[in-house]
């Protein structure tokens, strides 16, 4: 597909260039999944690509309203789409879709071209139906029926915006061709007496951006977090020492760290060594502990008390009960922080319409608010806007973890323009906590698209979870024992295997050992469902059902039984 991409921005620019005052076109904003380092110009995903002369979207298929689409294989077509508008007749008038010919389409309209050459086609479009839409939009007609509530209008592209557009692509056209996970790459440890921890070591493949640690209650995964925050940090954050050898007791904690070069570079960080001036040995970093549910607006409505730098602090939340997350929700947040304003303008909300679950789409309101727009699919509707404490719990909880990083990276990182390139280490424990199962997968796979250059250590107790894990993933399974303390022994296998189960097989493979047919007597083993979904049980009952209501004298009644 990159190949494509390439091909269709050189025939596009050739077109711009003859006509820079006039001819423009949508270029992809935003290097979520790392599309943008791997020349994905245009929007779209490894199957096709989808480019538009004009602005507008489909909420729902995350699409623009009219783009020509060109896919992998080579067949192209025109596509209209307003899957998205619910209480309107339709939204394109009917004497454009006429004036193309397109059809119908479960998504809006289409006409596919003959043309076996796309770049053939793109041209003859360029010619003949991009004026007909263009003279279309221009009418007063055209705009008067393509009103709804919820969908943007479709607008010749300014200037301005196409030339920052450009600016972005050329960007990553001349960026040097390098392996994204170069730097600050976490690349292993060695920890030593760090509180149940005698000793325990790791190395990771250069490729792992996700490192996921699972174990029973007490064996120990907290602790080698706090130890990994320790030895990134230094064991100093904000000139305060992260673990006192009190309580943690006379550690050694060695951090493998892939350079710029790629080259490892090891750091040691001991208990009894000066803490001050000391630097984060990664450009960015950040810390969740298991409670995640207080915001700053929590400090201001005295739900918790504010202690001085809370907040702050990188590691604060991974070494006492509550975690204050930074609040980027709320106007003051907007307002008066003026260095997040591209942030949020031209990465914010793009991301967050891709990353918030049963979110149609992310806006701001007159007070610089940020405001949702629910989608809820098996009603087809969009709720009116909402701000974000309006928000269900789930979304809000799943959307302020992202959040709080956002702010933290753009604090150690303020130059980054576009999210996907903030690089560092995150660790958060017990990952999967106040979600749906449904959010634990999609937090994951969402992390992982939304900050590609990240690496992620985290802990976790469910198996759903682990669904969601990239290819590459390190699984590690920590136990405590009595004259060991706590250990890990990596489950390689299972990392190959890992895209090919399903929960119950998770739950009953090395990863946690759960085997709860055990307890069973035999009686009870005779009316479990071992199924692995609820519809075939759902199912198997009812032909249990109308077996039994079969004329029992059809059949012996030791048919089924085993002959020996």
């Amino acid at each position: 597909m990159k190949e494509i991409h390439e091909e269709v921005f050189n025939f596009l620019m050739v077109y711009h260039n003859r006509e820079p005052e006039n001819f423009f076109f949508i270029t992809r904003k935003i290097n979520r999944y790392n599309k943008l380092d791997e020349g994905y110009w245009f929007l779209g995903n490894d199957d096709y690509l989808a480019v538009s002369f004009w602005t507008g979207n489909d909420k729902l298929t995350r699409t623009p309203r009219i783009f020509f689409k060109i896919k992998a294989n080579g067949e192209s077509s025109i596509e209209f789409r307003n899957k998205d508008v619910f209480n309107h007749t339709d939204f394109f008038h009917p004497d454009l879709i006429k004036a193309i010919g397109a059809s119908k389409t479960v998504n809006g309209y289409s006409k596919k071209s003959q043309e076996k050459s796309y770049i053939m086609s793109l041209f003859l479009f360029l010619c003949e139906e991009k004026s007909i839409i263009d003279e279309f939009i221009n009418t007063k007609e055209f705009k008067d029926f393509s009103v709804s509530e919820w969908a943007s209008p479709i607008e010749f592209i300014k200037p301005e915006i196409f030339r920052q557009q450009i600016e972005i692509i050329n960007n990553y056209r001349d960026k040097p061709k390098k392996e994204y996970y170069e730097k600050d790459t976490l690349r292993g440890f060695v920890i030593t007496n760090f509180g149940p921890i005698q000793k325990i070591n790791l190395e990771i493949p250069l490729q792992s951006k996700w490192i996921f640690l699972t174990g029973e209650n007490g064996s120990g995964k907290t602790s080698i977090l706090k130890a990994i925050a320790t030895g990134l940090c230094q064991n100093n954050d904000l000139e305060e020492r992260i673990a006192h050898k009190k309580n943690y007791g006379n550690f050694t904690i060695d951090i493998l760290l892939n350079s710029e070069y790629n080259n490892v570079i090891k750091t040691t960080t001991e208990s009894n060594e000066n803490y001050k001036d000391k630097n984060i040995l990664v450009d960015g970093f950040a810390a969740y502990g298991p409670v995640r549910l207080f915001s700053e607006g929590s400090i201001d409505l005295k739900i918790v008390r504010n202690e001085e730098k809370i907040h702050k602090k990188l590691t604060y939340g991974l070494f006492n009960p509550i975690g204050i997350l930074q609040d980027l929700s709320g106007d003051s947040a907007l307002n008066s922080k003026p260095k997040y304003h591209e942030l949020i303008e031209d990465s914010l909300i793009g991301n967050l319409e891709l990353i918030l679950p049963n979110i149609a789409s992310v806006d701001k309101n007159e007070k610089g608010e940020l405001v949702f727009y629910e989608y809820y699919e098996d009603e087809d509707i969009i709720n009116n806007e909402l701000i974000f404490e309006q928000l269900p719990s789930g979304t809000r909880n799943f959307a302020a973890l992202i959040l709080d990083l956002l702010i933290r990276l753009q604090n150690q990182q303020p130059g980054i323009e576009d999210i996907a390139d903030y690089v560092g280490v995150v660790l958060i424990d017990e990952i999967d906590i106040h979600l749906h199962p449904k959010l634990q997968i999609e937090l994951v796979k969402q992390l992982s698209a939304t900050f590609p250059k990240i690496q992620f250590i985290v802990s976790t107790h469910s198996p759903v979870t682990l669904l969601g894990a990239p290819e590459h993933s390190v699984f590690l399974k920590v136990k405590k024992t009595k004259y060991s303390g706590t250990v890990i022994e990596r489950l390689t296998k299972l990392e190959k295997e890992i895209k090919y189960l399903t929960p119950n097989t998770i739950l009953t493979s090395d990863i946690f050992d759960f085997d709860f047919l055990e307890e069973f007597t035999d009686q009870e083993f005779e009316k479990a469902y071992l199924e692995d979904n609820y519809e075939d049980i759902e199912k198997n009952k009812e032909i249990q059902k109308r077996l039994e209501g079969i004329d029992k004298s059809i059949f012996p009644e030791d048919l089924f039984n085993d002959q020996n």
